[in-house]
């Protein structure tokens, strides 16, 4: 299936989880290869096939904007598009995040008879994640030309935050895959933990129309990755805080990340 994984069993920690990381990006080709096999093996025999995962999303988002937008005091279009990209943007959060729960366990099988890099498969599923989000983004693309909602310039720093999004899915599902390995009712406590907080980021509503109770929200950090994506793209001036605390967030979790991975890489096989 593919060549032999060369472990480094006689180095430091660190140096190993080091390796892992760079080997599981080189072995690009097969993770790409099982992440689009993922997604074959769930629409297989649909018609639609993937298609229906655009489809999926303009009518759930379709049924939001309908309910939500009637209570809302904004302009019916703009809010549109501002629902639609932050349930855009939160989806891919909030898969990723649940998912990362089993990335380990659910390649079980493979890492107990053959020598893989972890990272492997924290890759693949970040890429089926990112896969989604690709479709799911022309569904957005699609809504914001029947709203006819203006571009400006500015609409091209969603790019870097769009890509700050997905670099932190990597970090974030190594980490909690590594801890629900071994803490495996942490699954059930993250996924409603996302459940919950569906309702308390500002995806429905807005930060501004609840006064003191939308404050709250900033102590959210999703509230912040949605904002240096939903905000360039709505043509609202971009708040240098999201930004700022995104960064923070991005350094501090990935660096934390890499010492626990180091620390507990070779431990893991016996979790599983």
């Amino acid at each position: 299936m593919s060549e032999p994984y060369r472990y480094r069993s006689d180095s430091n920690p660190v140096a190993d989880a080091w390796f892992d990381i760079v080997e599981g990006l080189r072995r690009h080709p097969l993770w790409v290869r099982l992440g689009l096999q993922e997604v074959n093996q769930l629409y297989r025999g649909s018609m639609l096939g993937a298609i229906w995962i655009i489809v999926s999303f303009l009518v759930f988002g379709a049924a939001l904007i309908w309910f939500f937008g009637a209570i809302s005091d904004s302009d019916a279009n703009w809010f549109a598009a501002y629902l639609l990209l932050g349930f855009w943007v939160f989806q891919f959060a909030s898969v990723s995040i649940t998912s990362a729960s089993t990335v380990f366990m659910a390649a079980e099988g493979w890492l107990q008879s053959q020598r893989l890099p972890l990272t492997l498969f924290v890759y693949k599923l970040v890429f089926r994640n990112v896969f989604n989000l690709i479709l799911t983004g022309v569904a957005v693309v699609i809504a914001m030309i029947y709203l006819r909602h203006p571009m400006t310039w500015q609409a091209l720093w969603a790019i870097p935050g769009v890509l700050l999004l997905i670099y932190n899915a990597v970090w974030s599902t190594l980490l909690i895959g590594l801890i629900t390995t071994r803490i495996r009712d942490l699954q059930h406590i993250i996924s409603t933990i996302m459940r919950f907080a569906f309702f308390v980021t500002p995806v429905l509503w807005e930060i501004d129309s609840l006064g003191d109770r939308g404050a709250v929200a900033h102590f959210n950090p999703l509230t912040h990755y949605i904002a240096i994506i939903r905000d360039p793209l709505l043509g609202d001036p971009i708040s240098s805080m999201h930004w700022w605390v995104v960064l923070t967030i991005t350094v501090i979790g990935s660096i934390g990340t890499f010492f626990a991975f180091a620390r507990f890489r070779r431990s893991l096989i016996f979790w599983l």
